[in-house]
This record gives C-alpha cells, sequence and structure tokens, in this order.
C-alpha cells in the first residue's frame, strides 16, 4: 500500500512539474520502476497510421539488463503482440508472473538473459483512446497484485491526459508560429508587391495624359474619350495599391501605446476632412471622449474613416454625426451615429472584409479598404468594431477599446 501512493503521488508530483511530454517520460519510467522495486521499465507510444507500437522511452536501474534496455530502443510490435501489443489489443494492464514460463513472449529468452524474471504492462490513454503503454521488468516472480494494477490504471489515465493537453498544446504552438511566419511573409509580399507597382502606374497615367495633350485635334471624340476611361483605370488601380500599403502598415508600424487623448485625435481627424465636411455642409457633434493608452495616429484613422463614411454615405439631408464613448466591464465603448442612407443587416459583417463594396464606383467612390484597416487597427488594440443599422435610417458603428491609463 505504501509503494502503491508513492508512486501514484510521485507521478502526480511530476505531472505538475513537467513542460512537455517528452520531459515526463524518463522521470515517471524511473519514479515507477524505483518504487516498486523494478529493474527495467519502457514507455511505448502507439503508431496508428503505421499500426504499430514502438519504444520512445528507457529505464535500466542495473548495468547486467543494459544490453536488454538496449534492444528496447528499436523494438517495435503489432497490435496483440508481445506484452505492449497486447494491452494495446486488450486495453487493460497485462501481469507476466514468470518470463520462463511465459509462452509467446517474444522477448522472453533476453529478458531471462539479464536476470529479469517478471513483468507487467498498463495503458496510457486519454478519453478510452490507447496512446501508449508503460511496461516494467522485474528481478522476481510476484503474484499478479490487483490493487496495483487498479492504481496503475488510474495513473495511465492521468498520464494520457497529460499528454494529449501538451501534445496539443505543441501543436497550437507550432501552428501558431507558423500562421505568424506566413502572415509576415504575406504582409511582406503585399507591400513589396504593392510598393513596386506604384511607380510603373504612376508613369502609366503621367504618359497617358501626355500623349492627350500632344495629340491636339490629332484624336477624335472616341479616341480621347478611350483615353480618360484607361486614365481613369490606372488611377484607380493606383487608389487600390495605395489603401493596400496602409492596410499592410498597420502591422508594420511600431508597436507603442501611449496615453492619448481621443478628444485630440477625434480634432486632428476633424482637420484633415475640414474641406469635405465644408462642401457637404455635415455637422460633427462630440460628447466629452477619454484618456487612454492607444496608437494616436492609427486611432485618427479610425475616426477619420468612420466620419468620411458617414459623410460620403449619406442621404438627401446634410450629415449630421454624433461621437460619443462610455465606459463598460474594463473598455472604452466608441459610438459614432450618422443619419445616412444606411445598411442591410445582411452586410454587417461584410463590409469589414478587404475590398468588399456595397455600391458601384459611379455611386460612390473608394476602394473598399477603409473599414477593413478600421477593424485591423482596432483588433490590434485588443478590441472590436461592428456596425447596427436598417436600410434608411442611418447606421451606428461602434469599437471598443481597452480601458488602459
Amino acid at each position: 500500500m505504501e509503494r502503491r501512493s508513492a508512486v501514484q503521488y510521485g507521478v502526480t508530483r511530476l505531472l505538475a512539474e513537467s513542460t512537455t511530454s517528452s520531459t515526463l517520460r524518463g522521470p515517471v519510467l524511473s519514479t515507477i520502476a524505483a518504487t516498486l522495486d523494478y529493474d527495467t521499465a519502457a514507455w511505448w507510444e502507439v503508431d496508428q497510421a503505421r499500426r504499430f507500437i514502438r519504444c520512445e522511452q528507457v529505464y535500466s536501474a542495473s548495468s547486467t539488463s543494459a544490453g536488454f534496455a538496449e534492444s528496447l530502443r528499436t523494438a517495435t510490435f503489432a497490435r496483440g503482440a508481445g506484452l505492449p501489443g497486447r494491452v494495446w489489443e486488450e486495453r487493460k494492464a497485462v501481469w507476466v508472473r514468470d518470463l520462463r514460463r511465459e509462452e509467446g513472449f517474444l522477448r522472453g529468452s533476453d529478458a531471462i538473459e539479464a536476470g529479469l524474471q517478471g513483468a507487467f504492462a498498463f495503458p496510457v490513454r486519454f478519453n478510452g483512446t490507447l496512446c501508449g503503454v508503460i511496461e516494467c521488468f522485474s528481478r522476481r516472480t510476484e503474484e499478479p497484485d490487483g490493487d496495483l494494477m487498479r492504481m496503475l490504471d488510474g495513473v495511465g489515465s492521468q498520464i494520457g491526459q497529460f499528454v494529449e493537453r501538451k501534445d496539443a498544446e505543441e501543436r497550437l504552438k507550432a501552428t501558431s508560429a507558423e500562421l505568424a511566419r506566413s502572415n509576415a511573409e504575406l504582409q511582406q509580399f503585399a507591400y513589396v508587391a504593392s510598393h513596386d507597382l506604384t511607380e510603373p502606374l504612376r508613369m502609366v497615367v503621367s504618359y497617358l495624359q501626355l500623349l492627350n495633350e500632344m495629340s491636339g485635334d490629332k484624336l477624335g471624340t472616341e479616341e480621347r474619350e478611350f483615353l480618360g476611361y484607361a486614365v481613369d483605370g490606372a488611377r484607380r488601380m493606383q487608389a487600390l495599391i495605395d489603401d493596400l500599403l496602409d492596410y499592410t502598415r498597420v502591422d508594420a508600424r511600431g508597436w507603442t501605446l501611449d496615453l492619448t487623448n481621443c478628444n485630440t485625435v477625434l480634432e486632428s481627424a476633424l482637420v484633415n476632412l475640414k474641406v469635405t465636411i465644408q462642401e457637404t455642409g455635415a455637422l460633427i457633434e462630440s460628447s466629452s471622449l477619454p484618456t487612454l493608452k492607444a496608437d494616436s495616429v492609427q486611432l485618427t484613422q479610425v475616426f477619420q474613416n468612420l466620419i468620411g463614411n458617414a459623410i460620403k454615405f449619406r442621404g438627401d439631408a446634410p450629415p449630421r454625426i454624433r461621437i460619443e464613448a462610455n465606459r463598460s466591464d474594463g473598455e472604452w465603448v466608441f459610438r459614432v451615429r450618422d443619419n445616412g442612407i444606411g445598411i442591410d443587416p445582411r452586410n454587417a459583417e461584410r463590409i469589414f472584409v478587404v475590398f468588399q463594396r456595397l455600391h458601384t464606383r459611379q455611386e460612390y467612390p473608394g476602394t473598399g479598404m477603409g473599414l477593413a484597416i478600421c477593424k485591423k487597427i482596432i483588433e490590434r488594440h485588443g478590441g472590436r468594431i461592428w456596425v447596427e443599422s436598417q436600410p434608411g435610417d442611418g447606421a451606428t458603428f461602434s469599437f471598443t477599446l481597452p480601458a488602459k491609463v
């Protein structure tokens, strides 16, 4: 009973202290073997794809059994073959009282030559799925110990849960690292491609305009119309590239959050929109906004895009826009309300996707990147953004920022 308790305590302590399943194997084997006075132990793992069980770790307490222990390192068994294969097939602990009398024990002669006489093995499983087997060899014969087997069955479940959790963490870590690397490469590609496309497009527009000026009366109305289409297409492409560059720069920009007065940020955005506000007669109202930690340049871009959209997608009446913020559960909720044409709720998520437009360019100019940039900036700050609207009834764009000072 004392040995069983010591094994259970020792394995539980190792599970609490270990960081990966690979660093757990050796200490678990040595703890079980040493506590129960067994000479050799092995950790086997199931390869479901190739349908065999292979040895992953070996422990040996004496030099006389070192050769036998070393031979285990390269061993594999099919399901049902050998002691590990039997445990795999039967999904329960198996006790071998005397290796000399065990028929069909595939390593019997090697084990006996090393001075080993008894053995047991028990499953390591998670949610009923067997993922491994722990096997131990003794220099003595022993009658089967039912209490010990039941205790080790519970220990096997504990170990299986740990292994599955740690393996899942490792897979998640590897996936996250690969995703981060892929995103970095994609952003770099988008930036370089966009940057390299900018200069040729400028050249196309310049030469088309020069051709139009130098042609004089040599070109007819239709030819000049074609030139106009070409210039317009090149300029729209330039706008797309510029917005794509802005999108990639959101993450490329250095990440330092400073104490930022949102009233000052809003004023900067309104200065940038001054001409548009005057031309449309837009009325902008704002309540007092908070001071919090943010990237002031990117936050200015968010306000500018949201207010600019509210002005662009206006109805027959002059634009009326209200900006306010309220604190709730450790974050600030900002709202930008307008009296514009509104949005069908079915498109509430689509409008935040890159290059998504709900209207033709003839109706409303733009590239469909503004809200995607806003979303990326807000999420980079640890917040979220959404819209509430009905067609013809204006729209309310809301976003959150952590209330950090």
